[in-house]
């Protein structure tokens, strides 16, 4: 063996993913439809406050808009889990990428018309993102195993902050070269196709029909009465969304 050649193998050896650590089949569509839906959606969530502004002057309809988004957006993400009880992870998932491609298509048709109507678009668009992470965070777990899910976690982040990094200098580049208001048209037009892209590429996750169909939002207070460290960390994760968003 010639010099050199031996601690280069023994590394290549040492940085290999074992097999029980390799993701499989399901979770990699499952990464590359999300990151069509993140870049998508960093391309046109920042970008349709800017909109709202530009359309109105008023900071008040931006203030309202993301009150009502996130106002319904925890309530649809539990009648999401419902409906993935009743359903399956993958109706909930692939119902939340259609409504939010759904939405953007709106927001390209009515144009100036979202600001005279934008309590509906911000109906719309909560529901939409709840039954979306509803799907994805149980989409989650089912596509990993507990030997290799913090691995998908860390590749799921990589693809998340990548695609958010993308997505906002894409848009803002449209925008710049573009006239008028007919940049933020533009990428609204590209983020629905990015999103339905998203939604065919999820196809192919099959179906999987549980018999466990019991829905324990319930006990969620008696969860959260007994991980009192968990729920401390929920007002700073919380936060931290908002400061990203």
């Amino acid at each position: 063996m010639q010099p050199g050649l031996r601690p280069r193998l023994i590394f290549r050896r040492s940085t290999a993913v074992p097999p029980e650590r390799q993701l499989g089949r399901e979770a990699v569509i499952a990464l590359v439809a999300h990151g069509c839906f993140q870049l998508g959606a960093s391309m046109s969530g920042l970008f349709l406050n800017l909109y709202l502004w530009r359309l109105t002057q008023d900071l008040v309809v931006n203030g309202m808009y993301n009150i009502v988004l996130y106002l319904v957006t925890p309530a649809a993400f539990a009648a999401g889990g419902w409906i993935a009880k009743r359903k399956d992870r993958m109706f909930t998932y692939r119902l939340g990428i259609f409504a939010i491609a759904l939405f953007y298509l709106l927001v390209v048709i009515a144009q100036g018309k979202v600001a005279e109507w934008y309590i509906g678009f911000a109906v719309f668009n909560g529901v939409a993102a709840g039954f979306y992470w509803t799907g994805f965070l149980v989409l989650s777990y089912d596509v990993s195993t507990e030997t290799n899910r913090i691995r998908f976690l860390a590749i799921n982040m990589v693809v998340f902050n990548s695609a958010g990094l993308i997505g906002p200098a894409l848009a803002g580049s449209i925008i710049q070269r573009s006239s008028g208001l007919q940049g933020y048209i533009l990428i609204f037009a590209v983020a629905s196709v990015m999103f339905l892209l998203a939604a065919l590429i999820s196809l192919r996750i099959p179906v999987i029909r549980s018999h466990h169909k019991a829905y324990y939002l319930h006990m969620m207070g008696l969860l959260m009465r007994k991980t009192g460290s968990g729920c401390r960390g929920w007002p700073a994760f919380s936060c931290s969304g908002r400061f990203r968003a």
